[in-house]
């Protein structure tokens, strides 16, 4: 099968496989916590939401963009690639509580 935007299936998908990945931190930080609604003043419980909410916000944007790209036969679509697969990456390892 020929993908018309084969950058953007790929990132799409590595993307979708990180972001059920965050949503799952967010859940096990819950039941830890026995917190369903909030934060309940849990700074881990805190940084796992705000990964999942950034990357839910950022990440739409960024495939857009690759798409455009991509459609435009643009060198451009690889770098927003890379970009929309390592910043997120990087994002949740950074606002993963240590410890």
């Amino acid at each position: 099968m020929n993908l018309p935007a084969p950058v953007s299936a790929t990132t799409a998908i590595i993307l979708a496989v990180l972001f059920v990945k965050l949503a799952f931190a967010v859940i096990k930080k819950r039941q830890v916590h026995k917190v369903v609604l909030g934060t309940g003043q849990h700074p881990d419980l805190e940084a796992a939401i705000r990964a999942h909410g950034n990357f839910a916000e950022y990440v739409p944007l960024s495939l857009l963009l690759i798409v455009f790209a991509e459609i435009n036969h643009s060198f451009a679509s690889l770098a927003l690639g890379v970009v929309a697969n390592v910043v997120p990456l990087v994002a949740a390892s950074m606002s993963a509580p240590r410890g």
